[in-house]
């Protein structure tokens, strides 16, 4: 019997397994923290599964993160903002707060996969029919930034560190066309930027965030930095 998403119940609607070929491509990981059940070392050499709660637990290393869809996923991609090391495999909840907060403003890169992903059924091993979501991996630190942009997966990446940097040099050139600064300005503040982006640590915005995070956050901590 085939298992479509429609037909699972509450209890098994967030117990999927990535393909294979997936994670293969994005090297290995040191944590799996939403381990499937049945396999759980399968993505990672470490991991924890439901029933040892990954989201209490202290993270250490490269993270591999298939979190649950629903509610609570943003619990999980703010653990991976304050942890600073990792991909996460999500939907683009583009118009979400909490996406915009902690995808959008402390991320790397985002990657888009081309096409939609059939995920694994936990129990009859086989590809899932039905999947209506898009999905996107999004990366903290620079290896795995790397790791996307070189991955053999088809997509596109979204560097947002470079991104940030093309829009802070657009801003030094319009202000050299409005006669803010001087073309000699705009020369040195462009070299500076790019300076700057060559001597940026792996982790941007999401490391400094890690350093305040407690060592067992509780889900009140790890929000606490996040605005909505």
């Amino acid at each position: 019997m085939s298992v479509s998403f429609n037909s699972r119940t509450e209890a098994t609607q967030d117990d999927w397994q990535t393909p294979d070929y997936i994670v293969a491509a994005l090297g290995k990981f040191d944590l799996d923290p939403c381990a499937n059940l049945w396999e759980p070392n399968k993505f990672a050499i470490n991991y924890f599964t439901e029933e040892t709660d990954g989201l209490s637990q202290n993270w250490q290393g490269r993270v591999w993160l298939n979190p649950p869809y629903g509610s609570a996923c943003k619990f999980w991609l703010a653990k991976l903002a304050l942890h600073g090391n990792g991909i996460a495999l999500i939907p683009p909840r583009m118009g979400s707060s909490w996406f915009q907060q902690i995808v959008l403003e402390t991320a790397d890169a985002i990657f888009f996969l081309k096409g939609r992903i059939s995920f694994i059924d936990a129990f009859t091993k086989k590809p899932v029919k039905g999947n209506n979501a898009d999905s996107i991996f999004v990366a903290f630190g620079e290896e795995n930034v790397e790791i996307l942009r070189n991955c053999f997966l088809e997509g596109k990446l979204w560097d947002m560190v470079t991104l940030e940097l093309q829009i802070r040099i657009a801003e030094l050139r319009q202000k050299a066309r409005d006669g803010t600064l001087t073309l000699e300005e705009t020369k040195e503040g462009i070299a500076f930027l790019r300076q700057e982006r060559l001597a940026m640590p792996p982790a941007k915005a999401s490391k400094a965030k890690a350093e305040k995070a407690a060592a067992t956050p509780t889900e009140d901590d790890l929000m606490k930095d996040f605005d909505f």
